[in-house]
This record gives C-alpha cells, structure tokens and sequence, in this order.
C-alpha cells in the first residue's frame, strides 16, 4: 500500500498544477494521512476510509477560502 499512498500524493500534486482548482491538495493530504496509518500498521480498510475521510474534511474546510481567494483574484483583474 506504500506506493499507493505515494502515487495518490503525487497525482494530487500533479492535480493542483495542472488545473490550479486547489482540489488536488485534498487528496494529497488525504494520502498522507493514510500512508501515517500504513506506517501504525492499520488495516487496508482503514487506510481507504482515513484516506476518504480527511480528503472530504479538508476540501470542506478549505473549499470557502479558495472561492473567497479566486473571487478576490477576478476583482483585481477588473
């Protein structure tokens, strides 16, 4: 699952670059998170639903201060 994990992250990354949404952080945090629980010697099970869990917190934690921040970048624009 090591590599999984790792591949998640780096996809996420890759995700953020190309499309500059920010969704891809939440993935990649997500992955993290469950690599820490690969590390604990947690169940594969466990791992998926630590890796969907955080994922979705951080995307909701997250997901209003990124419209707050692109809305502000389209004012300076006009």
């Amino acid at each position: 699952m090591l590599i999984v994990w790792i591949i998640a992250s780096i996809m996420g990354i890759l995700l953020d670059i190309a499309c500059m949404k920010f969704v891809g952080i939440c993935f990649t945090v997500g992955a993290y998170f469950a690599l820490l629980a690969m590390v604990a010697d947690y169940t594969v099970s466990a791992q998926v639903m630590i890796f969907l869990f955080i994922s979705i917190c951080v995307y909701l934690i997250t997901s209003p201060y990124i419209k707050k921040f692109k809305n502000n970048k389209k004012k300076e624009r006009i």
